[in-house]
């Protein structure tokens, strides 16, 4: 897929080496300008004119230098990523905490491993710890199935799902579910929002 880009008329293009950035330099009524891009996106990353082609040459190199570093990040995430082998044992408990005007919390059980990426989990169910005025904080009750899964709506048959750095697993669109850390998770209590 080719890349729509509004080149000027007449500009000079100065490609970095290092990197995806390229810079397009001309002038226009005697003035210096040079507008950059990066990536595969369309749209300039700047569209600047200068008061001399010094300045002009240091904005270049800088953007190039910003590119090199996002760059060089995105591709050092990626290997982290492909490299990470989560920890997460038959038994792990997971805590999510979900809500917009109120917080809810769901715990799920490490049932089953699956490769080195993935494992299978199960909603458990909960208990009130402690309470305070509003709030009660929750912890799990391991080995506990709870017949109904709020985040799949089904009978909390084992789902596989994929693990994530720091062993974090995406249990909805707005929920991850965490490495429960052994203590009482807050949620709002009956009468305050739900």
């Amino acid at each position: 897929m080719s890349i729509l880009r509004v080149i000027p008329a007449n500009s000079k293009a100065i490609q970095d080496k290092n990197s995806s950035a390229i810079a397009y330099t001309y002038e226009l009524d005697g003035r210096l300008i040079a507008k950059g891009f990066s990536g595969r996106k369309g749209g300039s990353d700047y569209h600047l004119r200068y008061k001399d082609s010094e300045a002009r040459t240091a904005s270049i190199n800088r953007h190039f230098e910003k590119v090199q570093a996002r760059e060089q990040d995105r591709k050092d995430r990626a290997k982290a990523r492909a490299s990470f082998n989560h920890t997460l044992v038959i038994g792990s408990i997971l805590s999510a905490s979900w809500g917009y005007d109120q917080t809810q919390v769901n715990f799920f059980q490490v049932v089953e491993l699956v490769g080195k990426k993935s494992v299978k989990i199960r909603a458990i169910r909960s208990r009130i710890d402690s309470q305070e005025l509003g709030s009660d904080y929750v912890v799990p009750v391991k080995d506990s199935f709870s017949e109904w899964d709020t985040f799949t709506k089904d009978d909390n048959a084992p789902t596989l799902k994929r693990v994530k750095e720091h062993n974090v697993i995406s249990v909805s669109s707005y929920a991850n579910a965490y490495p429960w850390d052994g203590k009482g998770k807050r949620e709002t209590a009956f009468g305050f929002g739900r």
